[in-house]
């Protein structure tokens, strides 16, 4: 019996040595494109991180930006430019960071690998005290190949609340969008892709 054994575990081991189950494997290629955002320790950097996400098609870093409930005690909220909360058929009651998240990534997956998406900061204005605080600014966002409409631009003004985190780095609590032109705003952009 103990010769069968001795054949059977060197059939097994001659099997294994074919076999290259003990080779290292090659390491693969992320499938999402990391993001290295600089660590958010001022509100202007916060917003520039929230420009490199959008550039940079990157789910992971968009949300990063926005307040989590557990490490701030905020829950995020949006309000819509108006006219926006009617256009869309009241999406924008209820706005979260799911919300936000399931926007993105619909935004990206019809953005597509080569299409563009550009959101670009300007005239920030910041009032801070302790660990709060607001910035007003203007915006503009360019997004190519959405696969839902031609259109190309949106742009508007954004009022930001923020707060430090458990790590005193800033996150954007509540985003409130207004309508200064008669372009379409980031708004319009979220509904079209919700």
């Amino acid at each position: 019996m103990s010769e069968r054994i001795l054949i059977l575990l060197l059939f097994v081991l001659i099997t294994l040595s074919g076999c290259d189950i003990f080779d290292t494997r090659q390491a693969e290629i992320p499938s999402t494109p990391r993001v290295n955002l600089e660590p958010a320790t001022t509100p202007e950097i916060a917003v520039n991180n929230l420009s490199a996400a959008f550039r940079e098609k990157n789910i992971q870093a968009y949300i990063s930006v926005f307040a989590d409930s557990s490490n701030t005690g905020k829950n995020f909220s949006f309000t819509a430019s108006s006219g926006s909360e009617l256009k869309y058929g009241g999406i924008f009651n209820e706005w979260g960071i799911q919300s936000e998240e399931r926007y993105y990534t619909n935004l990206s997956a019809a953005n597509g690998e080569s299409g563009f998406l550009q959101m670009t900061a300007t005239d920030l204005q910041t009032i801070s005290f302790g660990d709060s605080s607001y910035i007003n600014m203007n915006y503009e966002i360019s997004v190519q190949n959405t696969g839902q409409s031609n259109i190309s631009g949106f742009s508007g003004g954004l009022q930001l609340k923020m707060i430090k985190d458990k790590n005193s780095l800033w996150r954007i609590f509540s985003v409130t969008d207004i309508k200064s032109s008669e372009s379409l705003t980031w708004s319009d952009l979220k509904g079209i892709n919700y």
